[in-house]
């Protein structure tokens, strides 16, 4: 009953997850000289991978 909810969320945290990545990339010099962008991405990614791997852990049965 939750697998289709779960799958859609999980893709959404994977897709904001490779986006935050290409914006820190694009980024990389703001990014590298800011101690609070650097603690503000780390938060970000592991909040969405955390989603993700939830997500994908309720799917898998």
């Amino acid at each position: 009953m939750w697998t289709t909810s779960a799958a859609t969320v999980g893709g959404s945290a994977a897709g904001l997850t490779g986006l935050t990545f290409i914006v820190v990339a694009f980024r990389f010099d703001v990014v590298a000289t800011s101690q609070e962008y650097r603690n503000r991405a780390a938060q970000t990614v592991s909040l969405f991978l955390t989603t993700t791997v939830t997500a994908s852990l309720v799917t898998l049965p």
